[in-house]
């Protein structure tokens, strides 16, 4: 048994984000130092044994209520307590929980890693450390693309080939400033051509060539704001997407650091209380 709490750190974000790599660099930064166990939320989706093999696929395993959450806080609470668990483990190719059970210890650390990590008040309680895990949708779709078909086994998707394009397509566009370039080169192109077809209509006045009243005015001022116009959104796109991406690529959470400030908070604590 434990004589001090473990210090919880709770590593939450949206599927493929990377929240397995940040709690695979913290098991090897305390496995020499301390012990240090992981719980992982995809152990503990609900029991559906009840149910036929159609019927699990059509889950959705993103969903909050796929999970037992009040045998994850039960354990939890147990291991924190300095208890010894019996977790339970998830075969993904059967989409139900597997017959082995694993037994976990007390430790030092305790990672709680899971989309919904940070999603009950009861879990948040218990984390000393809470770090949400931000990555681009389209970079996150591609890794679970991989990861389902080579990893997991999936086999046959059930998303259709729409459903696959339009979440592909909204991902580039939400956290890509492309389109926001093509719309000044657009625009830029737009108000060159209207130039070229003024000059031309201008040339043919001045040669005596015959054209029709007005028509060359309207055709080239038309062009001409269209173009501005879309210059001067991509370049208003441009510069709100730089200062979105400046905040969004500043670090919230910088584990090391995080985790080290704990330690001296923790013993700071013990000296006074010593004290």
């Amino acid at each position: 048994m434990l004589k001090h709490k473990p210090v919880v750190i709770g590593i939450a974000g949206g599927t493929c984000s990377g929240k397995s790599s940040i709690a695979g660099i913290l098991i090897d930064e305390f496995r020499y130092t301390n012990s240090i166990n992981i719980i992982r939320e995809d152990d503990y989706y609900k029991d559906q044994s009840h149910l036929p093999m159609e019927e699990r696929a059509k889950t959705n395993y993103d969903h909050p209520l796929a999970f037992d959450f009040d045998l994850m806080i039960d354990h939890l609470n147990k291991l924190i307590a300095g208890e010894t668990i019996e977790k339970p483990t998830y075969d993904y190719t059967v989409h139900n929980r597997s017959n082995v059970t694993e037994i976990v210890h007390p430790s030092d650390v305790l990672i709680i890693e899971g989309l919904f990590a940070l999603y009950t008040r009861e879990i948040r309680d218990l984390e000393d450390i809470k770090i949400f895990v931000d990555t681009p949708a389209d970079i996150r779709f591609i890794r679970r693309l991989k990861r389902d078909v080579k990893e997991r086994a999936s086999g046959t998707s059930k998303w259709s080939f729409g459903k696959l394009m339009k979440y592909g397509v909204g991902g580039i566009l939400g956290f890509s400033t492309a389109p926001l370039g093509m719309a000044i080169w657009l625009g830029m192109l737009t108000s060159l051509g209207a130039l070229i077809f003024l000059i031309i209509n201008v040339v043919e006045k001045l040669i005596g060539k015959t054209t029709v009243p007005g028509f060359a005015t309207i055709v080239c001022l038309i062009l001409f704001i269209g173009g501005v116009n879309m210059i001067l959104l991509g370049i208003m796109g441009e510069y709100i997407a730089k200062m979105y991406m400046e905040v969004k690529n500043r670090p919230i959470f910088i584990v090391k650091d995080v985790i080290d400030s704990e330690r001296n908070v923790l013993v700071n604590s013990k000296e006074s209380v010593e004290n």
